[in-house]
Protein backbone atom coordinates (compact mmCIF):
# COMPACT_ATOMS: atom_id res chain seq x y z
CA UNK A 1 0.00 0.00 0.00
CA UNK A 2 1.34 3.40 -0.88
CA UNK A 3 1.12 6.19 1.72
CA UNK A 4 -1.15 9.17 1.17
CA UNK A 5 0.51 11.78 -0.97
CA UNK A 6 0.98 14.61 1.52
CA UNK A 7 2.53 17.01 -1.01
CA UNK A 8 -0.27 16.70 -3.54
CA UNK A 9 -2.82 16.87 -0.71
CA UNK A 10 -1.55 20.37 0.12
CA UNK A 11 -2.08 21.54 -3.46
CA UNK A 12 -5.49 19.89 -3.61
CA UNK A 13 -6.39 21.47 -0.28
CA UNK A 14 -5.50 24.93 -1.60
CA UNK A 15 -7.51 24.34 -4.78
CA UNK A 16 -10.47 23.07 -2.77
CA UNK A 17 -10.38 26.11 -0.49
CA UNK A 18 -10.44 28.36 -3.55
CA UNK A 19 -13.38 26.39 -4.96
CA UNK A 20 -15.24 26.87 -1.68
CA UNK A 21 -14.43 30.53 -1.19
CA UNK A 22 -15.14 31.54 -4.81
CA UNK A 23 -18.93 30.84 -4.61
CA UNK A 24 -19.11 32.33 -1.13
CA UNK A 25 -17.56 35.59 -2.35
CA UNK A 26 -19.82 35.68 -5.41
CA UNK A 27 -22.90 35.11 -3.26
CA UNK A 28 -21.79 37.79 -0.79
CA UNK A 29 -21.31 40.31 -3.63
CA UNK A 30 -24.70 39.33 -5.11
CA UNK A 31 -26.35 39.75 -1.72
CA UNK A 32 -24.89 43.22 -1.33
CA UNK A 33 -26.12 44.05 -4.83
CA UNK A 34 -29.63 42.83 -4.00
CA UNK A 35 -29.73 44.90 -0.84
CA UNK A 36 -28.52 48.02 -2.69
CA UNK A 37 -31.16 47.54 -5.38
CA UNK A 38 -33.89 47.26 -2.75
CA UNK A 39 -32.63 50.36 -0.93
CA UNK A 40 -32.89 52.44 -4.11
CA UNK A 41 -36.50 51.39 -4.76
CA UNK A 42 -39.66 52.70 -3.15
CA UNK A 43 -40.06 52.08 0.53
CA UNK A 44 -43.20 50.01 -0.24
CA UNK A 45 -41.68 47.75 -2.88
CA UNK A 46 -43.64 44.46 -3.00
CA UNK A 47 -40.53 42.48 -3.98
CA UNK A 48 -38.35 43.76 -1.15
CA UNK A 49 -38.82 40.79 1.13
CA UNK A 50 -38.56 38.30 -1.70
CA UNK A 51 -35.19 39.66 -2.81
CA UNK A 52 -33.85 39.64 0.75
CA UNK A 53 -35.14 36.09 1.19
CA UNK A 54 -33.40 34.96 -2.01
CA UNK A 55 -30.18 36.69 -0.91
CA UNK A 56 -30.29 34.96 2.48
CA UNK A 57 -31.07 31.62 0.80
CA UNK A 58 -28.10 31.94 -1.56
CA UNK A 59 -25.82 32.81 1.34
CA UNK A 60 -27.05 29.75 3.25
CA UNK A 61 -26.42 27.50 0.23
CA UNK A 62 -22.86 28.83 -0.12
CA UNK A 63 -22.18 28.14 3.56
CA UNK A 64 -23.63 24.64 3.25
CA UNK A 65 -21.37 23.97 0.26
CA UNK A 66 -18.35 25.07 2.26
CA UNK A 67 -19.31 22.92 5.23
CA UNK A 68 -19.94 19.87 3.05
CA UNK A 69 -16.35 20.03 1.81
CA UNK A 70 -14.81 20.13 5.27
CA UNK A 71 -14.59 16.95 7.32
CA UNK A 72 -16.95 14.03 7.02
CA UNK A 73 -17.25 10.54 8.48
CA UNK A 74 -16.74 7.76 5.93
CA UNK A 75 -16.49 3.98 5.89
CA UNK A 76 -13.42 2.84 4.00
CA UNK A 77 -13.21 -0.80 2.83
CA UNK A 78 -9.71 -1.98 2.01
CA UNK A 79 -8.01 -5.03 0.53
CA UNK A 80 -7.19 -7.76 3.06
CA UNK A 81 -4.07 -6.92 5.03
CA UNK A 82 -4.12 -3.19 4.17
CA UNK A 83 -6.29 -1.90 7.01
CA UNK A 84 -3.51 -1.29 9.53
CA UNK A 85 -1.31 0.54 7.02
CA UNK A 86 -4.23 2.75 5.93
CA UNK A 87 -5.11 3.45 9.57
CA UNK A 88 -1.54 4.55 10.27
CA UNK A 89 -1.51 6.68 7.11
CA UNK A 90 -4.80 8.40 7.99
CA UNK A 91 -3.73 9.01 11.58
CA UNK A 92 -0.39 10.46 10.47
CA UNK A 93 -2.27 12.74 8.08
CA UNK A 94 -4.44 14.12 10.90
CA UNK A 95 -7.64 12.20 10.24
CA UNK A 96 -9.56 10.57 13.12
CA UNK A 97 -10.31 6.86 13.22
CA UNK A 98 -13.74 6.30 14.81
CA UNK A 99 -13.80 2.51 14.66
CA UNK A 100 -12.30 -0.50 12.95
CA UNK A 101 -14.28 -3.34 11.43
CA UNK A 102 -11.90 -6.30 11.26
CA UNK A 103 -14.43 -8.78 9.90
CA UNK A 104 -15.01 -6.76 6.71
CA UNK A 105 -11.56 -5.09 6.52
CA UNK A 106 -12.95 -1.58 6.93
CA UNK A 107 -12.42 1.61 8.94
CA UNK A 108 -14.81 4.34 9.94
CA UNK A 109 -12.91 7.61 9.94
CA UNK A 110 -13.48 11.36 9.83
CA UNK A 111 -11.49 12.57 6.84
CA UNK A 112 -10.95 15.94 5.21
CA UNK A 113 -13.07 16.54 2.12
CA UNK A 114 -10.01 16.92 -0.09
CA UNK A 115 -8.72 13.50 1.06
CA UNK A 116 -11.64 11.67 -0.58
CA UNK A 117 -10.05 11.91 -4.03
CA UNK A 118 -6.75 10.63 -2.64
CA UNK A 119 -8.49 7.69 -1.01
CA UNK A 120 -10.33 6.93 -4.23
CA UNK A 121 -7.02 6.69 -6.11
CA UNK A 122 -5.42 4.43 -3.49
CA UNK A 123 -4.95 0.87 -4.78
CA UNK A 124 -5.59 -0.64 -1.36
CA UNK A 125 -9.00 1.04 -1.01
CA UNK A 126 -11.93 -0.98 -2.35
CA UNK A 127 -14.68 1.54 -1.57
CA UNK A 128 -15.44 4.74 0.32
CA UNK A 129 -18.98 5.30 1.64
CA UNK A 130 -20.22 8.47 3.29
Amino acid sequence: MRPMAIGSAGRESTTLRRLVWFPIVIVAISDIGYVLIIRTQDSHSPDGFRVLFVAAYLALMAVMLGVSLLERPVIIRVRPGSRLALRDSLTAHGDRILSEHESIEALTAVVHGEDLAILGNNDAVLSVSS
